[in-house]
């Protein structure tokens, strides 16, 4: 059976960025309001989420590849409250530049990636996760559009295309080795 509430950690911040598209038409302070109320609830949802979990309240749920567990959860909190502080920052750091909704568009679906890397055990799923992950922190590092982002999102590709190279590399072995990509399921006695 398909747990659909395994999906909350990663649908919930691409939705928030849906919703804030919608908002683009209100005014800077709704905007702001609902971005930080956004993820301070996403982040008080994953930590009740854990706690009913570690309670025995509910079990872990599966959606595919993608598992609910305590692990997955507690990044899910971890990436969700340091998310809420780089966001109240970031209003602090952009408040000399013009309002962008874009930006912050942008760094909710980041969120939403990163969450849904916590809670795989898919080495093929993490991998695609990763890839939008690099795509959508680079488009956010090329926000502030100087020489010097420019220069530092060149960079971070280039690194991110042999961080690539690496996993596919290490991906195939691991399969060679143990005949599955799924973390849970593999023997790793298989891999001495």
């Amino acid at each position: 059976m398909i747990d659909y509430y395994a999906l909350v950690p990663v649908l919930f911040p691409i939705l928030g960025g849906l919703i804030l598209y919608l908002l683009l038409g209100f005014s800077e302070k709704i905007q702001r309001s609902f971005i930080v109320c956004f993820m301070g609830l996403l982040c008080v949802m994953n930590l009740l989420y854990l706690i009913a979990l570690q309670n025995g309240t509910i079990q872990p749920a599966a959606a595919g590849p993608l598992v609910l567990d305590a692990p997955g959860i507690f990044i899910s909190c971890l990436v969700t409250f340091l998310g809420t502080l780089i966001l109240v920052y970031s209003f602090i750091y952009r408040k000399n530049n013009h309002f962008d909704s874009t930006f912050f568009i942008i760094y909710l679906v980041l969120a939403g990636m990163m969450c849904g890397m916590a809670c795989t055990y898919n080495v093929l799923v993490m991998l695609v996760l990763l890839e939008a992950a690099t795509v959508t922190s680079a488009v956010l590092i090329l926000f502030g559009r100087t020489k010097r982002a420019i220069r530092a999102t060149y960079i971070y590709l280039a690194i991110s295309i042999v961080e690539v190279i690496l996993v596919i590399y290490g991906a195939f072995i691991l399969y060679s080795c143990t005949g599955t990509l799924d973390l849970r399921f593999m023997d790793i006695s298989l891999l001495s």
